[in-house]
């Protein structure tokens, strides 16, 4: 069976996100808190320009839940004592492997969170870099903190039953993916694993690093888990 949702570009939510209240409003010393980083890449400097460096002693790292070569995922809290804790993800980037693409992938992909508020896309806090102990040495870690979202994805939720919820969820990944068209944005790497539960039933988009701005129709065909949608 072969579902084809056509969803119309509405009013869509703004593009330009707010400074968020635990990141850090300015970084005086940029080029010693992140030696690994060229400070000619403009979207790093654009980042600590928003506002969206935070601190690394407010960020308490905890368990991995994924890893590939370049990097890891964890969940993780950032406590401050004006704030309430806030729970989060923290994906990563190893600081000494970013050269060359894996630097442009990392902070290509801060830069478009950075860009983006909407309610079905995991929301930037900011980053932040950490020094974690690693067998015999210490690593130099660059952090996105993220959203977390506790129910884990469409493809290994407990919580996720397709014949109560795939309709639902297939229109609201359809009118996200449709207002970021209208942003001129195409996610490139939409499956199970990049469609994350929030705590209310919704959905919420994660992982924009494939990601690229594009001019697009405003009517889209996505192929997500062998349905047309």
């Amino acid at each position: 069976m072969v579902i084809l949702l056509q969803v119309q570009v509405g009013a869509g939510t703004s593009l330009t996100r707010a400074t968020d209240v635990y990141a850090h409003s300015h970084l005086s010393h940029l080029t010693a808190l992140l030696p690994c980083l060229s400070l000619a890449d403009a979207r790093a400097q654009r980042i600590v320009d928003q506002g969206l460096w935070i601190d690394p002693s407010t960020i308490v790292v905890g368990r991995r839940i994924a890893a590939g070569g370049m990097g890891e995922v964890r969940l993780g809290s950032i406590v401050r004592p004006d704030r309430p804790v806030l729970d989060v993800v923290l994906k990563s980037s190893f600081a000494e492997m970013l050269n060359g693409k894996n630097q442009d992938d990392f902070w290509h992909e801060a830069s478009m969170l950075s860009q983006i508020e909407h309610p079905h896309i995991v929301r930037l806090f900011g980053v932040t870099q950490k020094e974690i102990p690693d067998a015999s040495e210490t690593r130099t870690v660059l952090y996105l903190v993220m959203e977390r979202c506790p129910k884990g994805s469409i493809a290994d939720s407990v919580d996720y039953d397709p014949a109560r919820d795939f309709m639902r969820h297939a229109e609201q990944i359809a009118s996200t993916l449709v207002w970021l068209h209208s942003q001129g944005i195409v996610h490139r790497d939409i499956k199970p694993s990049n469609v994350l539960l929030d705590d209310v039933g919704g959905v919420k988009l994660c992982d924009l690093g494939l990601s690229r701005f594009q001019p697009v129709r405003a009517y889209c065909t996505v192929l997500f888990d062998n349905v047309i949608i």
